[in-house]
């Protein structure tokens, strides 16, 4: 989770440099759409950005909240990576070492999201780690 943190830093900062580089006038429609693309593609990531950092304190202070955060990031760390792909995939080259280009690195990741999402969405020994705050004692029904 911190190194998802710590990568989406730079990634964020290109997809930024990248939409906001050179004068918009001078472009050609295909230097538009790639400018347009890194902008929703920052947009998304800092988001993620975002969701990974509250569920990061909230996994690391083991909460009960932690486990709906983790699956909640990792769903939508997959429907952001669907649709940056879908992205890139419109607005780029219709060849087939873009596409590969483009598609190769986004299918691991979304391979493992569903893993962990799996793992944290059916795992006992996932829902007994993240228990705090502690039921009270009298609403257990202990005296």
């Amino acid at each position: 989770m911190l190194l998802n943190l710590a990568g989406m830093i730079p990634l964020i900062l290109d997809q930024v440099r990248t939409a906001l580089g050179g004068a918009w006038v001078e472009m050609d429609t295909a230097a538009r759409a790639d400018r347009v693309a890194a902008g929703i593609g920052a947009a998304l990531t800092a988001a993620l950005f975002v969701a990974f950092a509250v569920t990061a304190v909230y996994y690391f202070r083991r909460r009960r909240a932690a486990r709906a955060l983790v699956n909640a990031t990792l769903a939508a760390a997959i429907v952001i990576n669907l649709i940056e792909l879908i992205v890139l995939l419109k607005v780029g080259p219709k060849n087939s070492k873009y596409v590969a280009e483009v598609v190769g690195p986004t299918v691991p990741v979304i391979l493992v999201c569903a893993l962990w999402l799996l793992y944290f969405g059916v795992s006992k020994q996932v829902r007994r780690t993240f228990v705090y705050p502690l039921p009270d004692a009298d609403s257990t029904g202990s005296a």
